[in-house]
């Protein structure tokens, strides 16, 4: 069966932990640190989903760079506009 690993900096980990446990989804996920920029400890990704994790423009090369190093199949990311487009 498929698993799904969600990712965050380590502040958010245990509630993402949490709310797996609380959904009863331990069997079919789990929470692990990720950091852009440093060598992502996972492999085999079939499929990103992002979802409004970008708030500085200055994030965005180690973004990409991890994203890279995942080289998933696909990359599925919405991301809300904040602010002037010419700022982002």
């Amino acid at each position: 069966h498929r698993r799904v690993t969600l990712t965050d900096r380590c502040p958010m980990v245990p509630l993402l932990q949490a709310n797996i446990e609380s959904n009863g989804l331990q069997d079919h996920a789990d929470a692990i640190e990720l950091d852009w920029g440093d060598a992502p400890a996972i492999s085999g990704i079939n499929t990103v989903i992002m979802s409004d994790c970008v708030y500085l423009r200055e994030a965005c090369p180690l973004l990409l760079e991890t994203l890279n190093a995942l080289a998933p199949d696909q990359i599925i990311w919405a991301q809300e506009m904040r602010g002037n487009e010419e700022d982002f």
